[in-house]
């Protein structure tokens, strides 16, 4: 049984009122008469003594009980057990960094854990359970109405270093919650729940752990511009503790110390350090000398985004090809190497770097190459000749596409009728469109990044352009940028799998001196996905006919942060309570005829025993 509203309960405190009034007996007066021959003839009862306290009438007291018991029950909504805890018990877990601090011991997520077993063992029989967990990607662990399965999955659950999603975890569990179901969040005391709308009595919220004394860097990220020597860099550390703290700060850069800071954080704030790192360095590590709640927390890794340095083929005859090698040579730091389509042909493997093709396009399917860059293509592999595009003027640009960073078009005269209406597969996305056709494209097309330059650069004014040169390097680097340079612990790693691809390996270092170990790799058609276990480096290398390519990716682990409430609260639907509203007003004609039964069998004895006195 369950009390939907248990404040009415406070009405069984008349019951010892009732009681009182039955035990209590008036005290007898003493009268004096001149005779007694008036009651000498009345059939008396026999004179009563004993104590003041005795209960009378105890089969009224009795019916008083019922009626009083009967209409408190009613107020407080006297619910259908089985009706209630036979509804859907969600639980949603937190399994992030803050789960792993040892208080209480042996852990927040032990301790957690534990107490959704003996939740599940407690459960009604038939009654679904679900888990969901918490991390950087919420997943649904199982949904089930077997105890035992759900706890055995359950322990094969630990928490990762990671941040936990709570606001899409909740939402998740939302959509099991349905008819005369509860919603149990469990977390880590120090994060953030986001807000949450729901019916009374449909969702539990319980913080695990006690203190929150923890610092952490969330964010760690360095910016170079193009040809420069140093780099900015910009660290955000974050106190969630309700106290000021003094933090030692060490920059190392590729192992190699280049500074250390000591920071007072204010309680609950987020402090902004900024600092300066050689563009030549590749891989900044900042750490937290002094140790608190959670270690993982204390280290940030950042790829230095420096000088691209690559080689570059560019395939064509010297009309096409001279205007992209002057571009291409004044980036200091990339080699080009130019070949005319015999030249091509004759190499019987690929080639490494980016390769373009000016004007000029094998016969057969694309080259396989991991970066491919197609200028005034005569035609795209598998499609058809391109008609000519009599409209050339830009419409349109995608301002969030990095090939256009810091490029400026609107300069660019480009002569009506020079471009082409090429015919692309969906996978190349326009960046720079006109009217009818799109100008630039870019894309990942069977693992490999292509992008696609629909007209001559010599018919235009491009290459007198400053833009051009930008141009060039950003489509360098977003193909070198095969990897994204940040990921966090819990999440998968997609990696494309460029055309002939031979092997493939990924190595983890937990920090820039620790050795390195094998991560397994799962292949999806062009793309290999690896699980990020913890925080560290993570380091790809692919090799194939075009030669041997490898980047690294720092995983950072980020605590503590504010949930993101801009899509408004959480909802839970006022259809979960539904159910349980219709099984519990069964019972309120029940207990009120109860109720009015007993007042009405109290009277009539009333009646009858005043009636038996006269």
């Amino acid at each position: 049984m369950a009390f939907l509203t248990p404040l009415a309960l406070l009405g069984l405190l008349l019951v010892p009122g009732v009681v009182a009034l039955h035990l209590h007996r008036r005290q007898q007066r003493q009268v004096e008469i001149p005779s007694l021959l008036l009651w000498e003839n009345l059939a008396g009862e026999p004179a009563r003594g004993g104590k003041r306290w005795q209960l009378e009438h105890m089969l009224l007291l009795l019916l008083q009980l019922i009626a009083l018991c009967a209409i408190v029950f009613s107020l407080a909504r006297l619910a259908n057990s089985s009706g209630t805890a036979a509804g859907p018990q969600v639980y949603v877990l937190d399994r992030g960094a803050l789960m792993t601090a040892v208080d209480p011991a042996p852990s927040r997520f032990d301790v957690a854990r534990r107490q959704v077993e003996r939740d599940i063992q407690g459960a009604a029989s038939g009654a679904t359970v679900t888990i969901v967990l918490a991390d950087a990607q919420p997943r649904v662990l199982v949904s089930t109405t077997d105890p035992q399965l759900a706890i055995q999955r359950l322990g094969g659950v630990s928490p990762v270093a990671a941040s936990p999603d709570l606001e899409d975890a909740i939402r998740l569990g939302v959509g099991f919650v349905g008819r005369n179901g509860r919603l149990h969040i469990l977390y880590a005391r120090g994060e953030a729940l986001p807000p949450i709308s729901a019916p009374a009595g449909v969702v539990s919220t319980t913080p695990i752990g006690a203190a929150i004394d923890d610092q952490s860097i969330s964010r760690l990220n360095v910016r170079c511009t193009v040809a420069a020597t140093t780099c900015d860099a910009l660290a955000t550390l974050r106190n969630v503790g309700g106290s000021a703290a003094r933090e030692d700060v060490a920059i190392n850069a590729d192992g190699v110390v280049l500074g250390r800071k000591s920071l007072q954080l204010p309680p609950h704030s987020a402090t902004d350090l900024s600092f300066a790192v050689p563009a030549a360095r590749h891989v900044i590590e900042v750490y937290l000398a002094r140790p608190d709640l959670v270690p993982s927390d204390n280290l940030a890794w950042a790829m230095v985004p420096g000088p691209v340095t690559a080689t570059v083929t560019v395939v064509g005859d010297s009309a096409h090809t001279a205007p992209i090698v002057r571009a291409l040579s004044a980036l200091p730091t990339v080699r080009v190497t130019t070949r005319t389509p015999s030249q091509y042909r004759s190499v019987a493997s690929g080639v490494p770097g980016l390769l373009v093709l000016a004007g000029w396009m094998p016969a057969g399917d694309l080259p396989p190459s991991p970066s491919l860059l197609l200028v005034d293509p005569p035609r795209f592999p598998g499609a058809p000749a391109p008609a000519v595009l009599s409209d050339t003027s830009i419409s349109g640009e995608d301002a969030n596409s990095p090939l256009l960073d810091g490029v400026d078009l609107t300069s660019l005269d480009l002569p009506p009728g020079s471009g082409e209406q090429l015919v692309l597969p969906a996978a190349l996305q326009p960046v720079v469109w006109a009217a009818h056709a799109p100008l630039i494209t870019a894309g990942v097309l069977d693992g490999g990044r292509v992008v696609t330059v629909a007209f001559d650069p010599k018919v235009s004014n491009l290459s007198q352009l400053t833009a051009f040169p930008i141009l060039m390097n950003n489509i360098l680097r977003w193909s070198a940028g095969w990897l994204p340079p940040v990921t966090s612990p819990g999440e998968r790693l997609a990696m494309d799998i460029p055309p002939a691809t031979s092997s493939l390996a990924v190595l983890y270092s937990p920090s820039l001196n620790s050795p390195a170990t094998m991560v397994p790799v799962t292949q999806r058609g062009a793309q290999a996905i690896a699980a990020i276990s913890g925080p560290g480096i993570y380091t790809v290398s692919e090799r194939g006919p075009w030669g041997t390519r490898s980047a690294q990716v720092a995983a950072n682990v980020s605590t503590g942060d504010l949930p993101n409430t801009g899509g408004g609260p959480i909802l839970v639907p006022r259809t979960a309570v539904l159910g349980q509203a219709a099984q519990s007003t069964l019972w309120w004609p029940v207990l009120g005829l109860v109720a009015a039964l007993a007042i009405a069998l109290e009277w009539l004895l009333a009646t009858l025993s005043a009636r038996g006195r006269g």
